[in-house]
């Protein structure tokens, strides 16, 4: 009887030894960073490293960029009122005053 138990008990211990294991791993953000503007918003145009002029949305909060160095201009009525260039990091979030 004890044999018939120990005979059973054998491949539940099997399947639970071998079943379980342990696993880990590292969990890495997206290299990404962003842009606030905040401030007088009205009739600005922005261009960021000298591409495709956009127009300033309100309901668009944040601006989605690589981290890394970026050239920053505004406009509005085709007179430049912000002209930077900054450097951003991973994950952050980088505000840009309109005056």
């Amino acid at each position: 009887m004890k044999f018939l138990l120990l005979l059973s008990c054998i491949p539940a211990i099997c399947l639970i030894a071998c079943g379980g294991g342990l696993s880990s791993g590292t969990i890495q953000k997206s290299e990404e960073s962003f842009l606030k503007f905040k401030g007088n918003s009205t009739g600005v145009m922005i261009v960021v490293d000298d591409g495709i002029p956009f127009p300033y949305d309100k309901k668009t909060d944040l601006y989605k960029l690589k981290p890394g160095s970026h050239s920053i201009k505004a406009y509005r009525d085709k007179q430049l009122i912000v002209d930077r260039t900054v450097m951003l990091d991973n994950q952050t979030i980088f505000e840009v005053d309109l005056p």
